[in-house]
């Protein structure tokens, strides 16, 4: 999960996203007893923008030019489903 970080901030940084949150089953073990989830739930804020149509294309490419791929709806992450 360590790497998975590691990119939301490199996103951030590099103003591709604003913020971002973790969700999901991953969220509920901070606050909670452990369960099993098999992926990190993500949301993020985009930056703004004029248009009326909100575009991927630069956070698919982002993790495509450090060799991650989509898997059906999610990436894998070092093994994680995001």
């Amino acid at each position: 999960m360590e790497k998975v970080l590691q990119l939301l901030n490199e996103m951030e940084s590099q103003g591709l996203i604003r913020r971002y949150a973790i969700g999901g089953g991953m969220a509920v073990m901070f606050y909670a007893e452990p369960v099993l989830t098999q992926d990190i739930d993500i949301f993020v804020l985009l930056p703004p923008t004029e248009e009326l149509i909100i575009v991927l294309t630069p956070l698919h490419d982002f993790f495509q030019q450090r060799g991650y791929q989509f898997r059906g709806l999610h990436l894998e992450v070092e093994g994680w489903l995001v």
